[in-house]
């Protein structure tokens, strides 16, 4: 179990009734835009499994991961401190705003250009991989700064139409061509990045401008770093670890079983878009009990979250098992090879649910520290389990490898967080941490 953190975005809407309270709701509006987002990663995928086979998505999918590194680090070292610090800043909205699109644009340079050194300087399905998504690291991140601070604005329509133009670019790309190679497909779908990030900073309020490299470094120093280094280290831990899973798969079994790998947890594996649609709706209400010092009431919405979660997931499965030859089918004859990885993801999936209650606990208590170190536990877990059972029994081995590294993480989370409800009840405030 981790929930990697999440700041609170969202922003209080005045009280309506009934559906029309529903349809002017950031949740909802949230809810949409992640299903957007993950319909484009879905057709990323799909278009490249039924072109390309197992083995092209296997390169696509480890590109992919890589740039998931990038993502966990400017959410660790620039989001999240930017939206949770902004009202407590010594610098103004608008200062702190410059500083992290500067910092975000910069470091998303850097990273283009670490990418493809790597890329070209070495060969391998790893060097494609990079050279695959590093152009587009760039406007990914702008994007996704952006997205986030439309959020904090109340603006969740335009930051739902940003997601709802980067598939729509990607969809109209494929359609008049680019869809031949890798190269064509990764770049319909940068074309679609830079739209997105197009359309999201006209649609905010702030005037998009960069700050200069002094003031950039101070806010990065004074008010990202000390609250961002342990989520930044639990982030890119995790996805370090994700990425060496994949690169490892890809080195003992080939890229065509991580290609099977990647198209079955695709369509089996719906905590991606459940999971951050939890942590936006449920962050508040579990902060609010936190800061009543109310445990009964923080313990509750836990575990209704994690059950919920989990009841969730059970549906997703049931329906999409019913169409699960033709759904296999949209990306090729080939996968149907991997549906015996249908179970272990889905027994993965439903303990990433149950562990979603208790890890949005952890964080609305601010256990930083304890959310990170869970995090890195799961990684070296999963490492120690995955590549040695993929060496000896393979694919299928390795991904219930996957699944049951989710267990001690998970157990020690629901331990902790039991602790953090115990101390709610004392008179003095439970202690809280910003590593």
């Amino acid at each position: 179990m981790c929930v990697r953190g999440q700041a609170d975005t969202t922003v209080r809407v005045s009280p309506r009734r009934g559906l029309g309270r529903l349809r002017h709701s950031p949740y909802a509006w949230s809810l949409v835009d992640h299903g957007l987002s993950s319909g484009t990663t879905l057709f990323l995928i799909a278009i490249t499994a039924r072109t390309l086979g197992p083995s092209g998505l296997g390169i696509v999918a480890l590109g992919y991961a890589a740039l998931l590194i990038a993502l966990g680090f400017e959410r660790a070292l620039i989001i999240d401190p930017l939206l949770t610090r902004i009202q407590t800043s010594a610098r103004s909205r608008h200062e702190a705003f410059e500083a992290a699109v500067s910092a975000a644009a910069s470091g998303g340079l850097l990273l283009t250009l670490m990418g493809l050194a790597v890329g070209l300087s070495t060969t391998g399905t790893g060097a494609r991989a990079m050279l695959l998504f590093s152009p587009w690291i760039l406007p990914v991140m702008i994007h996704g700064l952006l997205k986030a601070w439309l959020y904090r604005e109340g603006r969740a329509k335009i930051a739902t139409a940003s997601s709802a133009a980067w598939f729509v670019i990607m969809i109209g790309a494929v359609a008049v061509g680019l869809r031949s190679t890798d190269w064509q497909i990764t770049a319909a779908w940068g074309f679609g990045a830079c739209v997105a990030a197009t359309v999201a900073g006209a649609g905010t309020s702030e005037k998009l401008a960069v700050a200069g490299p002094s003031r950039t470094l101070a806010w990065f120093w004074h008010e990202a770093l000390g609250m961002g280094l342990w989520r930044a280290t639990s982030s890119t831990v995790f996805s370090a670890a994700d990425y060496v899973r994949a690169a490892g798969i890809a080195s003992i079994l080939g890229s065509a079983a991580l290609g099977g790998y990647r198209a079955i947890e695709t369509l089996f594996a719906p905590t991606s878009l459940i999971g951050p649609a939890f942590i936006s709706s449920g962050l508040p209400p579990m902060r609010q009990a936190v800061e009543d010092q109310a445990g009964a009431r923080a313990w509750s919405l836990a575990v209704k979250i994690s059950g919920l979660s989990v009841l969730l997931v059970a549906a997703y499965v049931v329906v999409v098992s019913i169409a699960k030859d033709e759904l296999i089918g949209i990306f090729g004859a080939e996968f149907v090879a991997y549906e015996n990885l249908i179970v272990p993801i889905v027994v993965g999936q439903m303990l990433i649910g149950l562990g979603l209650g208790f890890g949005i606990l952890l964080l609305a208590a601010r256990r930083v520290r304890a959310v990170a170190l869970l995090t890195i536990l799961q990684a070296g877990v999963m490492l120690s389990l995955v590549l040695p059972l993929a060496a000896a029994r393979g694919l299928e081995a390795a991904a219930w490898g996957i699944a049951f590294a989710q267990i001690p993480s998970l157990s020690l989370a629901i331990v902790v967080a039991r602790r953090v409800v115990r101390a709610l009840t004392l008179p003095a405030p439970a202690h809280t941490e910003w590593a």
